[in-house]
């Protein structure tokens, strides 16, 4: 008797309509549901083979464990954990409107939804900013922008998320809201006696609806209008200063160590070791051993060919954030809507029972981006395309090449023989 009196007290004002329209949706017009249940069933497998294919991928492949790459392999685990252990509730709360899992699960699924949706935007964040290093400062790229500090991004980013939704378990509470007495209209009273107590939700329980409505506001400032703001201007500036700034920059490459015999003119990998230096000199040829020289591979070739990895990324990138911000638009519009009619209490069955309807196709859509996010990685990448290719035909073909190329220059010049070894040659570019 003492708990259900606690539910009572629970269950406040501001809630009513909302079990209105739930009510009204899962019992009168229950069959609408189809089409979501539908994208959810499409959605959770695909999203499952594209996450997994990218970390194999990432994970297995050491020359494919680029700064960027790495960010990249975060974004993947967020979708990942959106695609594992948000969807299919989701789907569950799309076929059956009630809650049947327990209260813990009730406040940890929106956790992890929250957490990872966070954790997703601020990673696209923080490769804009390493695309703005990488772009404006390339000398001290090699130094700053490492595989250790990318991994140390990714934790800060995921303590940062964690901390920023720590509210969330909170507010989260699971209960018969039916017990309550205090019915907003005649329909749910009705619709309460004829199905009785058997009905568990998850929802957010407030000490007010002015309460919830500013901490909806402040998520959808922190967690969507200044990351996306601020990573759309950055790209854009990136696109600008690689157009702009295309003949006045100086292109960097790693010194790099040659191990060849006398004869410089043969080319391995289509490259020539005559067009990557002309400065060897002739004391190259007094060592009985090994000598190790410098070269330095600044081209108009090589300048082109750095530019277009820098567009080719920047396009990617900016198409992962349009895809983010375009997909949790709709769900962050319409709770906007939903808290501020709250505010009113002009708010009506009818027009409550669309908004859980809407609510659903926007929850989906927003959800869907953990989908979509390795699917544009694995078209926009030759390189991922190469080495998924290998990972399942285990084929080496020219097209190949660039997946089990080892671009970790180190040449070694040999003077006592007559013919060129292995050549291998890179740059830092921080591309895929």
């Amino acid at each position: 008797m003492q708990h259900d009196s606690n539910i009572t007290a629970a269950i406040s004002k501001d809630r009513s309509a909302y079990v209105d329209s739930l009510l009204r949706k899962h019992i009168v017009n229950h069959d609408i549901d189809l089409p979501v249940v539908l994208l959810y069933s499409i959605s959770i497998p695909v999203g499952l083979l594209a996450n997994v294919a990218t970390l194999t991928v990432i994970l297995l492949f050491r020359h494919m464990q680029t700064p960027t790459n790495l960010f990249i392999f975060n974004l993947s685990c967020c979708d990942l954990f959106v695609v594992i252990f948000v969807m299919p509730f989701d789907l569950m709360n799309s076929i059956n409107r009630h809650w049947n899992i327990g209260l813990f699960m009730c406040k940890l699924i929106p956790y992890i939804k929250a957490v990872t949706v966070t954790a997703s935007i601020y990673t696209l964040f923080a490769i804009s900013i390493e695309r703005i290093y990488a772009v404006k400062r390339p000398l001290h790229a090699r130094s700053v922008l490492t595989k250790s500090n990318a991994i140390k991004s990714n934790l800060f980013i995921w303590l940062f998320s964690m901390l920023l939704m720590a509210a969330v378990p909170f507010v989260r509470t699971y209960s018969n809201p039916f017990s309550s007495t205090a019915f907003s209209s005649n329909i749910t009273r009705s619709i309460f006696s004829t199905t009785g107590m058997g009905i568990n939700i998850c929802f957010e329980q407030w000490s007010s609806s002015l309460s919830k409505l500013v901490y909806t506001i402040t998520i959808f400032i922190f967690i969507y209008v200044i990351p996306s703001l601020t990573i759309l201007a950055a790209h854009s500036w990136i696109g600008f200063y690689i157009n702009a700034g295309q003949s006045s920059r100086r292109s960097y490459y790693r010194s790099e160590s040659v191990q060849i015999t006398s004869t410089i003119g043969r080319k391995t990998y289509g490259r020539s070791l005559a067009s990557a230096s002309t400065t060897i000199g002739s004391t190259l040829f007094n060592q009985k051993n090994y000598s190790t020289v410098p070269l330095r591979f600044v081209t108009s070739n090589s300048e082109r060919i750095r530019t277009k990895q820098h567009r080719k990324l920047l396009r990617m990138l900016i198409i992962m954030i349009l895809l983010f911000s375009l997909s949790w638009l709709p769900y962050h519009i319409l709770s906007l809507i939903m808290e501020c009619q709250s505010l009113s209490e002009k708010t009506t069955v009818t027009k409550n029972y669309y908004h859980v309807l809407l609510y659903d196709y926007a929850l989906w859509l927003g959800e869907f981006g953990s989908v979509l996010n390795p699917i544009c990685y694995g078209i926009m990448s030759e390189r991922f395309q190469a080495c998924l290719v290998r990972l399942f035909t285990h084929t080496r073909s020219k097209r190949i090449i660039k997946c089990t190329f080892t671009f970790r220059p180190h040449f070694k010049l040999r003077a006592s023989q007559t013919r060129l070894r292995t050549v291998r040659y890179g740059h830092y570019d921080g591309s895929q």
